[in-house]
Parts: structure tokens; sequence; C-alpha cells
């Protein structure tokens, strides 16, 4: 059996619920990024969508992202004082920890906000906290995390919420889990292959404790696509 000794956590959307964040920004800037307002069935709609997909669609461009990073961050970052984190979640990270697994999270935000929630929601496990600029980087930010702590690919996992966190742990030759409860759909998720699609944190916490087993959740799950 396969051992996971290396955690990496997603942030907004796996560890904090940041729908309502999302949504605050989405009307501050979705103007400024689109020349028109972005309307709540569209922002639904970009559940089912990948994150290429709908820079596409509204014509965003990289320049238009850093001209605005700055102003976004401090948004995000006051935001982020009434955000709360997804049911489960803490008491799954208490439990890797006890388990023996190195945690790590890796986020676009500065690593200052991620810091200050986890504080603020009574987080003191350990937990190294990389921050990563560039919106499509995250292969990047994994392999660095990799490499910096020089980690095992085959005892490492990515825990994230979108299509590009499954691309990117592809690209960094690390497994991935892809939960549910954040921006992307169950739907399209499955369609990425992911090694495990979790609906609750539990059945992470399994996955991991059994290293990586597919029957991790104890129950009919989706693996890469398919029921196994």
């Amino acid at each position: 059996m396969l051992t996971i000794k290396n955690v990496i956590f997603d942030f907004d959307g796996t560890i904090v619920d940041s729908w309502p964040v999302l949504e605050a920004a989405v009307e501050k800037f979705g103007e400024k990024f689109t020349g028109r307002r972005v309307s709540q069935e569209e922002i639904e709609a970009a559940k089912g969508m990948t994150i290429q997909d709908v820079l596409a669609k509204y014509q965003v461009t990289p320049l238009k992202i850093f001209w605005y990073r700055g102003e976004i961050l401090d948004f995000v970052e006051l935001q982020m004082v009434t955000a709360k984190i997804v049911s489960g979640v803490k008491q799954l990270l208490n439990e890797l920890k006890k388990m023996g697994c190195k945690l790590f999270i890796l986020t676009s935000n500065r690593e200052k906000t991620a810091r200050e929630f986890l504080s603020r929601n009574g987080i003191d496990t350990e937990i190294t906290i990389y921050s990563e600029r560039n919106l499509l980087g995250k292969a990047w930010g994994l392999r660095k995390i990799v490499r910096q702590n020089k980690l095992k690919n085959k005892e490492t996992v990515y825990i994230g919420d979108e299509t590009r966190d499954i691309e990117a742990s592809r690209r960094a030759g690390i497994k991935v889990v892809a939960v549910t409860w954040g921006f992307n759909k169950k739907e399209i998720l499955v369609k990425f292959k992911p090694d495990l699609v979790a609906g609750k944190p539990e059945e992470v916490r399994k996955y991991v404790r059994n290293g990586g087993s597919l029957m991790a959740a104890g129950r009919e799950i989706k693996i890469g696509g398919r029921m196994d």
C-alpha cells in the first residue's frame, strides 16, 4: 500500500468557503474586467467551466489580472475577515497532523491573508504556506513545494476544488483529490480524472489514512472518472 506523508491544500474553495468572497469580488471588479456587469446566472454557470474557458469567455487577459492584482488582494483580505471555514476541514487538518502528515497550503492570496484566516478559526496546526502569484502557475508552485521540502512525489497529494488543480498536480507528478464543495461542479471535475473526487472532508482523511487506496471512503466513489 502506498503511503501518503505530505498533503498540500488549495486555500480558496477548499479550506475557505469562499463563494461569498467570489461573488463580492465579481460585483466589485466584474465590470472593470469585462466592460459590463456580470450576472448571478453567469457566475453560477462558471462552476461548470475551466478557468481558462472563463478567462477566454470574458476576455480577461494576464495584463488585466496583473494590473488589478494588488487591489483584488486588498479586497479579498478584507472579505476574509467574515469568511467561514468549510465544515469539517478544521478537524481534517488536525487529524492529518496527528497521523504524522506534513501539511502545506498553496494559495494565490498573500501568505498573511491565509495565516490570519487560520488563526481566526483556531487552527494552530503547523502548516507551511506558499503564495503563488500566477493564476495559472500552480504546477510550478507544487514543484517548488516538493523540491524545497525534499518530498517524494509518490508520498504527496494535492487537495483542490478546480480543474486547474487536477491539471497542475498531473504536471507536477503528484496525486490529486478533487473536492466537490468548492468552485467547480462534480461533473466537470470527474472529466479531468483526479485520483479521487471527495464530497466530504472525511473522505479525504480516509483516503490519506489508507495510503491512497481506491476504496478510501469505504463506499463507491468516483476515482479517475469511473466507479470502483
